[in-house]
């Protein structure tokens, strides 16, 4: 009688284990799907964003797209009738975030983008991982295995093989140091997210960045209003430009990214991020005739073969 009540408890035992692995995998696949939208959404950011940003300037594009965001996010709130949280520290948190992952980041990024060109844009914000592991390992003091920083390294070999024959162009360097101050922002605001304690929502957290941006920068958008004049903003490229920047990469975006840190950590999330490159080139080949290298294709080889040691760690 005795060993069949501990063979029934056995098999319930291996029934929970079984049925937790499965839940651990549903949500470790949630999550890696989130981190792979979201960053393929980016990488074609860069190709709208080269598309206007030659007729409205980084600052007042970055406040367009963050009112757009604003809104849209505000709708589907309104939409789905969420409740709303409100805790002092966690809000100081909230604009930790927005000002390092919101403004500082996509200022220097679309500026970057704008001295460089789309494919340059894509690629070199993919040293965000190298920061997010550095950062974690300096302030935090998590642990890193050697196939971690080994597939960092690669992954930023990767973005160097690519990135090198423009190294010598003055214009293509200041890009690429605006690119990465926009990298290393966008860690920290990582890396303040995933320690969060969880009192706000993924979508709270969203609206509330996306509205501290906009508010941030308008009173510079304001002493800057006469950038807009000469914008014919019913012109379907800038129309759609502005449309997909603000609702597409930045609202629906900033959703699945925010969520894939939770369930996977920044440092995961951070590889995902090199996805980018591959996006954004071929979109910059296609839509802007941008030239693509063989180091390119030797980079990006790299940069996946990276991606895949990560995720055996």
């Amino acid at each position: 009688m005795c060993d069949i009540i501990k063979v029934k408890s056995k098999q319930r035992r291996q029934k929970r284990n079984a049925k937790r692995r499965d839940t651990v995998g549903k949500a470790k696949l949630s999550g890696i799907t989130c981190l792979l939208a979201a960053s393929a959404i980016w990488g074609g950011m860069f190709v709208a964003v080269k598309g206007v940003v030659g007729i409205i300037p980084p600052m007042e594009l970055v406040w367009l797209r963050y009112l757009i965001a604003t809104i849209c996010l505000l709708a589907y709130a309104w939409y789905h009738h969420v409740k709303w949280h409100w805790n002092t520290k966690q809000l100081l948190l909230c604009v930790l975030v927005g000002l390092f992952g919101y403004n500082i980041s996509l200022v220097t990024q679309e500026t970057g983008t704008m001295l460089s060109n789309a494919q340059m844009g894509a690629v070199v914000t993919t040293s965000m991982p190298l920061f997010t592991v550095a950062l974690a390992w300096i302030f935090l003091r998590e642990k890193i295995r050697w196939q971690q920083m080994l597939a960092v390294l690669m992954a930023t070999a990767g973005v160097l093989i690519i990135v090198g024959n423009n190294m010598a162009q003055h214009q293509s360097l200041n890009g690429i140091i605006m690119l990465l101050i926009s990298s290393l922002a966008w860690a920290i605001a990582s890396l303040i997210f995933e320690k969060m304690s969880g009192f706000y929502s993924n979508l709270q957290v969203t609206i509330i960045c996306c509205f501290l941006t906009f508010l941030a920068l308008t009173p510079w958008t304001a002493e800057h209003w006469s950038v807009f004049h000469g914008v014919n903003f019913l012109s379907p490229k800038i129309f759609l430009s502005l449309l997909f920047i603000g609702a597409i990469t930045t609202a629906l975006a900033c959703l699945l990214w925010n969520k894939g840190i939770l369930i996977m950590g920044a440092d995961t999330a951070g590889i995902f991020y090199l996805t980018q490159p591959i996006v954004g080139t071929l979109l910059g080949w296609l839509c802007l005739g941008e030239q693509v290298s063989m180091a390119f294709g030797i980079g990006t080889v790299v940069i996946i073969s990276s991606i895949l040691m990560y995720l055996k760690k």
